[in-house]
């Protein structure tokens, strides 16, 4: 088995503090969302996941039934033509699985479609969720079509920061090819403490009166970064 461990694992909140899910399922989410991030969807075995974390087929069997159970991903089996035996197992994850306020025992239902990101994200949803989908939006047509690892980093980082922040990078990677620039906007932001637009208009001015200086003592590689000129 070749599945790479390089990419990097999201954990939503919304998994985090689910308190349905044993806790070695929700280490096991953020392992799919790792191996998802390359195509798509999960292609790994039990066995794979067994032999990483050292335990037995069984207790990944029991994490996967857990994730499933509860809304978090979808299994698609494919058995050899005129059999019953199993040729793959793609894991998927399901973009808006449902979701319960821990404060309030009031539970908000996403609606889900398991054959389509982007049907998925076209479905109705809450009023309170009208930023996501502009930022849903937005992503498409700045980068094309969304797919569920894109869709986890956007909920984590309008959960880390917010869906401001998340809508005012995307508006500034406008030009460019890659979510991987908005990432590292948002990391930047991160690491500077910003937390809402005022901070960043401050990080702005900072720049601007940098750049404008006609000393030119500071490469262009110390200057702060804000989104402004990458």
């Amino acid at each position: 088995m070749s599945e790479s461990k390089n990419y990097y694992a999201i954990i939503p909140a919304n998994v985090r503090y689910d308190k349905r899910l044993p806790a070695n399922a929700k280490l096991l989410y953020g392992e799919i969302t790792a191996l998802c991030n390359e195509k798509g969807f999960c292609w790994a075995g039990d066995k794979y996941f067994a032999d990483l974390y050292g335990v037995s087929k069984v207790s990944i069997q029991k994490w996967l039934k857990a994730l499933q159970e509860n809304g978090y991903i979808t299994k698609e089996l494919i058995y050899k033509e005129g059999s019953k035996e199993i040729l793959h197992r793609y894991i998927r994850l399901v973009v808006y699985p449902i979701q319960e306020k821990l404060s309030n025992p009031t539970q908000e239902k996403f609606r889900d479609n398991n054959t389509s990101i982007n049907n998925t994200i076209n479905n109705t949803v809450n009023n309170d969720d009208d930023a996501l989908k502009e930022i849903f939006k937005l992503y498409e047509k700045t980068f094309g079509v969304l797919n569920s690892i894109n869709v986890q980093s956007i909920q984590y980082w309008c959960e880390d920061l917010s869906a401001e922040l998340m809508l005012e990078a995307l508006k500034r990677s406008r030009g460019v090819q890659s979510f991987k620039y908005t990432e590292g906007i948002l990391k930047k932001w991160e690491a500077k403490g910003v937390k809402n637009m005022s901070d960043v208009a401050v990080l702005d001015s900072e720049f601007k009166k940098i750049k404008s200086s006609k000393k030119h003592s500071i490469p262009d590689s110390e200057l702060p970064e804000t989104g402004l000129d990458w």
